[in-house]
C-alpha cells in the first residue's frame, strides 16, 4: 500500500530540480510518487504555479515543462482534483497554443463540457481551441458575441 502524503505543494517540485539542502529529499518523493510508492493529490492551481516557477526562475522552455507537467500527472501515485485526461488536455494546449496556462486550462475543460468560455481576449481562447463568449456593449446593452471554435484542419489538408 502507498504511503499517503496529502496535497502536494509547488516547493516540493521546485527544490527537486534545484541543487539545495532539500533537492534530495523532494527528489526521492517524486520518485515514490513515479513508481507508486507514495500517493499524493495535484491540484491544478499547483500546476499553474509550477509553470510559471520552471519557466521564470529556472528558464526551462514550455516543452520542456510541459513534459514534466503531464508526467506528474500521469504519474502512478499522483491523484487529480478533477479529470486527470482534462488536466493533461490543458497542458497539451498551453505548451502548443503559446497561450496563458489558465486560458489553455480553460479551453480544456470548457471543450470537455461542451462549453464556452467567457472571456474579454478572444484570441487567446481561440488559439487553446475553444469557443468564446465576449461581452459588448451596444448603446449601454450588454450584449454577449458568440464566437465559435476555431476551425482545425482537416486531416486531408497538407500543411504547405
Amino acid at each position: 500500500m502507498a504511503e499517503q502524503v496529502g496535497w502536494l505543494d509547488t516547493n516540493l517540485f521546485v527544490h527537486a530540480y534545484q541543487d539545495d539542502e532539500r533537492s534530495a529529499a523532494c527528489r526521492a518523493l517524486i520518485r515514490g510518487l513515479e513508481d507508486g510508492s507514495v500517493e499524493g493529490w495535484l491540484y491544478p492551481l499547483v500546476l499553474h504555479e509550477l509553470s510559471y516557477v520552471l519557466r521564470n526562475l529556472l528558464r526551462w522552455d514550455r516543452r520542456k515543462i510541459a513534459d514534466l507537467l503531464l508526467a506528474l500527472v500521469l504519474a502512478p501515485g499522483v491523484r487529480v482534483a478533477g479529470d486527470a485526461a482534462v488536466l493533461a488536455d490543458g497542458i497539451l494546449r498551453w505548451r502548443d497554443s503559446g497561450t496563458a496556462f489558465a486560458d489553455a486550462f480553460l479551453a480544456a475543460e470548457a471543450v470537455a463540457a461542451g462549453l464556452p468560455v467567457c472571456s474579454a481576449n478572444s484570441g487567446d481562447i481561440h488559439r487553446a481551441g475553444a469557443a468564446c463568449i465576449v461581452p459588448h456593449l451596444d448603446g449601454g446593452s450588454l450584449q454577449l458575441l458568440v464566437l465559435p471554435p476555431p476551425q482545425q484542419p482537416s486531416s486531408t489538408e497538407e500543411d504547405h
